[in-house]
């Protein structure tokens, strides 16, 4: 079965890494494939898995919320129709890969899924909130996947900026992309 999903991680070489990668390996779907970009810094351990694809780039995006620069970098490896995002400093919860093929199966004609993300284990804080069908700055995060063929038609790209996540959402929705938005929570923020 070939993947469905590519999962885009950008790093600048944190331990938390490994947790990131091991995050993937308890997924429930195994119908994904994940590249990892060092952006220009010595990695740690890599976790061995034929999925995962590791990319040494020289350093280009600077540092703490430069990550975008790394994922546009990224962008031309991906072989999948769906790529979506994760932080070195994050996971994803078994069930993203199947709340995934769920959500583009309901609305095919989706161009982007946004998902929940927790910001904690009792699931106190979540982003969006649960009643939201919109996204505003601080209330969404890089928890969504999106149709490579809408970001190349469209020229898409992620900003070097504190709130690029926001700001390719909006990008986006300005060039008429269909965005969804899931119930479900499947990305944890740094646990």
């Amino acid at each position: 079965m070939s993947s469905v999903i590519t999962i885009l991680i950008p790093s600048i070489g944190r331990f938390t890494l490994t947790k990131t990668l091991n995050s993937l390996l308890q997924l429930n779907n195994s119908n994904w494939t994940a590249i990892v970009g060092f952006d220009g810094c010595s990695p740690p351990k890599p976790v061995l898995d034929p999925r995962i694809n590791y990319v040494y780039l020289k350093k280009i995006g600077g540092g703490l919320n430069q990550g975008g620069m790394v994922r546009n970098s990224l962008f031309p490896l991906v072989l999948t129709d769906w790529m979506c995002f994760l932080d070195d400093d994050d996971t994803f919860r078994p069930n993203y890969v199947d709340a995934f093929l769920n959500e583009i199966q309901s609305a095919s004609d989706a161009d982007c899924v946004i998902f929940r993300m927790s910001y904690d284990k009792n699931d106190s804080v979540v982003l969006p909130p649960a009643n939201s069908s919109s996204f505003q700055m601080c209330q969404v995060g890089i928890s969504f996947a999106v149709k490579k063929s809408f970001l190349t038609q469209n020229n898409i790209r992620f900003e070097n900026n504190s709130f690029e996540d926001f700001y390719f959402l909006e990008k986006i929705k300005q060039s008429g992309g269909k965005i969804i938005f899931s119930k479900e929570i499947t990305y944890n923020v740094r646990f």
